[in-house]
């Protein structure tokens, strides 16, 4: 079960797990990933996109290692699709808002 966050919450109906993996893991993950920009509102994290890998990224900086490692914290298991979507997702969250992130993704 998704481990409520005060702040961050998926609306009824919101899938966002790549097929074939765990949808409660990957939404803890990118609730993960938010909280930590909460506690870190000044971060700038920077990953590079490898694009002849699709999605896959390398971080760039200490802030970018850190957010990775908040994404996985507390998931016992996961597979990197499910971390790529998360760090893709908490991204395009930061950069828009959770509110249109969700209205976007419906």
């Amino acid at each position: 079960m998704i481990e409520q966050n005060k702040n961050y919450s998926f609306n009824e109906g919101i899938t966002v797990a790549p097929e074939g993996c765990d949808e409660e893991i990957t939404k803890q993950m990118i609730i993960n990933g938010m909280n930590w920009y909460l506690d870190n509102p000044k971060a700038t994290p920077v990953l590079s996109i490898i694009y002849e890998c699709y999605g896959l990224s390398t971080e760039n900086n200490d802030d970018a290692k850190s957010l990775i490692e908040a994404i996985k914290k507390n998931i016992p298991s996961h597979t990197y699709e499910m971390l790529k979507t998360a760090v893709m997702h908490v991204l395009f969250a930061q950069k828009y808002g959770w509110d249109n992130y969700q209205k976007i993704i419906k």
